[in-house]
């Protein structure tokens, strides 16, 4: 919901920093603005959840209420996703592209919690973001190996990882899964 209200400009509501304006030709698309946020995100929303919050008429308020219940980041959660990661196996049923999906669900859910380093001081010469990146991308190919099913893909395997550099994770996907090349484009 994030990406998607700053792709529109509109996240300025939800943190105050689009105040409610005195003006009042100003003050009327303010309010259409702000109840349309709500309402999207109210819409966007599990009913689960939306039992749980109050109805509330701006959006700051609404935001901060479903900020403060879900956004709460704990080490449970954290290691409750890399037992999962740690786990996580392409069954004999499951096609490379499913089992890659899993995987995906759980690290994109983790760099919620442990965003990759990086300089903020913009002095930095030694590239640190970058070297976290890579780090980052080599820690999720050796998982996405790990569970990969060893009969099918064991040689495979062997030959990504005799590789310096390693390959990115995009590169051992397409090698484990060659029908990825045309599937995207169709």
């Amino acid at each position: 919901m994030r990406m998607s209200l700053k792709s529109r400009r509109k996240f300025g509501f939800c943190d105050e920093s689009i105040k409610e304006p005195t003006d009042a030709k100003l003050l009327d698309q303010w309010v259409v603005v702000n109840c349309t946020l709500v309402q999207w995100i109210r819409t966007m929303s599990d009913d689960s959840v939306l039992t749980s919050v109050p109805y509330v008429e701006e959006v700051a308020v609404l935001w901060k209420e479903l900020e403060e219940r879900f956004a709460v980041v704990d080490g449970t959660s954290i290691h409750s996703l890399k037992y999962d990661l740690g786990n996580c196996k392409q069954l004999k049923d499951m096609s490379v592209i499913d089992y890659y999906g899993k995987l995906k669900t759980l690290w994109d859910a983790l760099a919620i919690y442990e965003p990759p380093f990086a300089c903020k001081c913009g002095r930095c010469l030694c590239d640190i973001s970058t070297k976290a990146v890579q780090r980052q991308d080599n820690e999720k190919l050796h998982q996405f190996f790990m569970g990969l099913d060893h009969s099918l893909y064991g040689t495979l395997h062997n030959q990504q990882f005799q590789l310096d550099p390693l390959p990115s994770l995009n590169r051992g996907y397409h090698g484990a899964c060659p029908s990825s090349r045309t599937a995207a484009f169709r």
